[in-house]
């Protein structure tokens, strides 16, 4: 029992776990990941190994349940268990494990149940991963008690209830990913006590209220992910305080209200997305500040007046798609400056006047919809010559507009 360390991982294993491995008695860490022919249960064997700080059994075909005896490994820092096909429930043994601070069991769709309680009694707790299961009941309030934990992910699952509070007690917490649930209810305020938060994910689940405005005291937030919920209301002028936000998606709600001009001050940010709402006003012109934006979709709007020519200045924008709505006035030529456009689409607005031949400088472009609207004239011919490049797709108003090279008619 001399051996302390037995990695293995990604070595193309085969054959079934054996109960002979907790014979090593003196093994501190054992790493089995990656090896998608190991099969058979974890052993119970392995509860014997006193000595045990980590263990990895992750991405194998190891099946069964999580033996309630390695609740006994009192020295486990971590254990990984991802992707594998466990079934049953998490065991309460698991709250003795005192040093434990990572528990990683995503992607096991047969193993359900309730977060058990006893998992509180795990106080050092930094990174819990229970994603990808079929994890039930409601998101424990004792989680906010856990004030160690820097990254929480409980996506995926099959959650309900409302989003306690007492999460706002965890101002170590860098990532909290709940999307994909049944989650019900508003966003708490306490959100905002959440000072080294990074990732904020609650995308596709059953939230209504407003946004907090305390989201805007965040100041590490990289990524707010709200998408398909039921959240109404303002956008909260507060998120142009978001110094470091990089991807913020607010698509498929009920927000009202119109764009905050605040919005430009974000000067780190490079997907936006606000597509499917009912919001009204005008398109920012502070928006062509955002020099690092690559994604920018407001469609399916209320939005009126003109396309603003400061877009144009965004050198890195790729994506933009403002169809839907009803906006009015001319496509500026100024859009022709957005160098790395490649998908553009303004359909289904008021736009009249001709195409500028200035969009023929947009080498990238793939795709350019700009049909339902009242456009007239020529496709001018430096856009048709991109036909030769990039540019797969031109939707257009036949009827109103000449065009030799378009590819459908709106």
């Amino acid at each position: 029992g001399f051996l302390e360390k037995l990695s293995l991982p990604n070595n193309r294993l085969s054959g079934r776990l054996v109960g002979e491995l907790g014979l090593l008695d003196g093994l501190e860490e054992l790493y089995l990941d990656d090896n998608p022919s190991l099969s058979g249960n974890v052993p119970t064997e392995l509860g014997e190994l006193s000595n045990l700080i980590n263990l990895y059994l992750s991405v194998n075909s190891i099946s069964g349940t999580i033996p309630t005896e390695l609740g006994r490994l009192s020295k486990l820092n971590n254990l990984g268990l991802r992707q594998a096909d466990i079934k049953g429930t998490i065991p309460t043994e698991l709250g003795l494990l005192k040093e434990l601070k990572g528990l990683y069991l995503r992607g096991n769709p047969l193993l359900g149940g309730p977060i058990p309680r006893d998992l509180s009694k795990a106080e050092r707790l930094e990174r819990l991963d229970l994603s990808d299961s079929a994890i039930d009941g409601t998101i424990p309030t004792w989680l906010g008690r856990l004030s160690d934990l820097e990254w929480l992910n409980l996506s995926g699952n099959q959650l309900a209830g409302s989003f306690p509070t007492e999460l706002g007690r965890l101002d170590e917490l860098e990532d909290l990913l709940l999307a994909r649930n049944f989650l019900t209810g508003t966003i708490p305020t306490h959100v905002g006590l959440m000072t080294n938060l990074e990732t904020f994910s609650v995308f596709i689940n059953f939230l209504n209220g407003t946004l907090p405005t305390e989201i805007g005291k965040l100041n590490l937030l990289d990524t707010i992910d709200v998408t398909e919920n039921y959240i109404v209301g303002d956008l909260p002028t507060q998120l142009g305080s978001l110094p470091n936000l990089e991807v913020g998606n607010f698509f498929e709600n009920d927000f009202s209200g119109t764009l905050p001009t605040e919005l430009g001050k974000l000067l780190n940010v490079q997907r936006l997305s606000f597509s499917d709402n009912s919001i009204v006003g005008t398109v920012p012109t502070e928006l062509g500040a955002l020099t690092n934006l690559g994604l920018l979709h407001i469609y399916e709007n209320e939005l009126t007046g003109s396309l603003p020519s400061e877009l144009g200045n965004l050198k890195k924008l790729y994506n933009l798609d403002l169809s839907e709505n009803s906006l009015n006035g001319t496509i500026p030529a100024a859009l022709g400056g957005a160098e790395s456009l490649s998908y553009l689409s303004l359909f289904k607005n008021s736009l009249s006047g001709s195409v500028p031949s200035e969009l023929g400088m947009l080498s990238s472009l793939g795709e350019l919809h700009i049909n339902d609207n009242d456009l007239e004239g020529d496709i001018p011919f430096k856009v048709c010559e991109l036909r030769d490049l990039s540019l797969t797709v031109i939707w257009i108003d036949c009827d109103l507009v000449e065009c030799g090279c378009c590819t459908n008619c709106g």
